[in-house]
């Protein structure tokens, strides 16, 4: 099947989505990481380079049995080889070009390796969630769901959300480049290499 004349839509965790109605997430849907197991719409592909995530969420992942992505070294205490529905990809995470080789998605976060996996595909039109690389203003909050018991507070540092918010420049240009048109859903994402629009302007809110 040909993705390029499909929308396509990657959510991540950040606490913009929180504003989202799930089912007017359009098109085919990459999740990163807990997306992947809460989303009330259908996920088509979930995503994770993160072993802690993989091994706490691995029971449900097998219920799912979704075409599930991510590294070797997230499953080097499972057993996975018999499940059909995995994809092992390689990954450079101090990489932000976006790879075009089978079975490589670069990126220095789990998103960005969504966002390289959507690339792949060549979609028409992008949309992304939950990608604000910073904490809700007001509430402090860094994820729209219950941050994860391993880190109850969030595992990112805000050095760390500055310095992913700059590191866009190159997929921005990638996506570009093959004609793509890329929309950043959320009303206070710090990433300024896309086009940002809110929930309300394009009539998605929860």
């Amino acid at each position: 099947m040909s993705f390029r004349e499909l929308e396509i839509s990657v959510v991540g965790g950040g606490w913009s989505f929180g504003e989202v109605d799930h089912h007017k997430v359009p098109g085919y849907c990459i999740a990163v990481n807990e997306a992947g197991v809460l989303l009330t719409r259908q996920v088509d592909e979930i995503l994770s380079m993160d072993r802690l995530w993989t091994e706490n969420r691995w029971r449900t992942l097998c219920a799912m049995q979704r075409m599930y992505w991510t590294r070797a070294t997230a499953l080097q205490n499972l057993e996975w080889r018999h499940h059909k529905w995995i994809r092992i990809f390689d990954n450079d995470n101090h990489e932000t070009s976006m790879s075009t080789r089978d079975g490589v998605l670069n990126g220095t976060n789990s998103g960005m390796c969504a966002l390289n996996r959507a690339y792949q595909l060549r979609p028409m039109r992008l949309w992304i969630f939950g990608f604000d690389m910073c904490k809700e203003p007001k509430t402090n909050k860094p994820y729209w769901y219950t941050p994860y018991p391993w880190a109850p507070i969030g595992g990112t540092t805000t050095g760390k959300y500055l310095a992913w918010s700059r590191q866009f420049t190159n997929i921005a240009n990638a996506f570009e480049n093959i004609g793509c048109t890329v929309v950043n859903v959320s009303r206070g994402s710090h990433i300024t290499a896309f086009k940002r629009m809110t929930p309300k302007q394009l009539g998605m809110c929860a």
